[in-house]
């Protein structure tokens, strides 16, 4: 059975695939998929089995994913940008009738769409509350085992954070946040006009952080950093602005009051 390496994308809270992502789990065409669609459009609901984007909604779906998408050129060119929910690639398998796009429409829910084990049982903090003595035991060798993981990327990092503390100094770099809260409008009215002159994400995971256009300009750089909390590890994306990205931005505000 092949090993899926799917980024994840979602679309009102679902996980979705496009119709490429999957024909290549199904072993098929994009082809062929559209024309399973097409034949049993009566089978398929809106915003149960599928959604449809089309305009500025799917302009702003391909610009917060285009990294877990990658190079689907034909989705640029589509009018219209189907994205397909758990439910809808079990009436696809359906569809195809063979017993490769069953295996593969399982895995993928297993894998992709849902983790059953997880969502059966109770959490806490993100962690599964721990059934019996074997697994409470599992779960305190797997902490210790964070924890000196954890020690052990402090140390090693040390050295990075220094010298990336060092580059912004010598470089003249700055928080986004920082550069907002400089400016005459102050930090939420910055914010909230960059991201209605498009320069910032409006929504969605990326939510202020600058289009892929103004980075390659020289006006932000994009940095992801990793912490350690509540026992596990995350990582949020700190956007840092140029010498000329201020000056870029407070030209963008000055405009603003000029035509306002």
């Amino acid at each position: 059975m092949m090993k899926l390496s799917l980024s994840v994308i979602e679309q009102k809270g679902q996980r979705v695939l496009t119709t490429a992502q999957l024909a290549e789990v199904f072993g098929t065409d994009s082809s062929t998929l559209n024309l399973n669609f097409h034949r049993n459009k009566n089978r398929y609901t809106l915003n149960k089995h599928f959604f449809a984007l089309e305009g500025p909604e799917k302009r702003e779906f391909m610009n917060l994913f285009q990294n877990e998408i990658g190079s689907q050129n034909s989705l640029k060119n589509a009018k219209t940008l189907y994205l397909w929910t758990e439910k809808g690639a079990c009436l696809h398998a359906k569809s195809l009738k063979t017993d490769q796009a069953w295996a593969a429409y399982e895995q993928l829910v297993d894998e992709y769409y849902r983790l059953k084990e997880q969502i059966s049982r109770p959490t806490y903090e993100g962690r599964l509350i721990p059934q019996n003595y074997v697994e409470a035991l599992d779960a305190l060798v797997q902490t210790e085992k964070m924890r000196l993981e954890l020690v052990a990327k402090v140390e090693a990092d040390a050295p990075k954070v220094e010298a990336f503390d060092t580059f912004i100094e010598s470089h003249g770099w700055q928080t986004m946040s920082e550069v907002a809260k400089s400016m005459d409008e102050g930090r939420n009215l910055t914010y909230e006009a960059l991201r209605n002159e498009g320069i910032l994400i409006k929504s969605g995971m990326d939510k202020n952080l600058p289009l892929q256009k103004y980075i390659e300009s020289g006006y932000f750089s994009v940095k992801e950093y990793s912490f350690f909390a509540n026992g596990l590890w995350h990582t949020k994306s700190r956007t840092l602005v140029s010498p000329k990205g201020v000056e870029f931005i407070r030209q963008v505000l000055q405009k603003r009051k000029v035509v306002a």
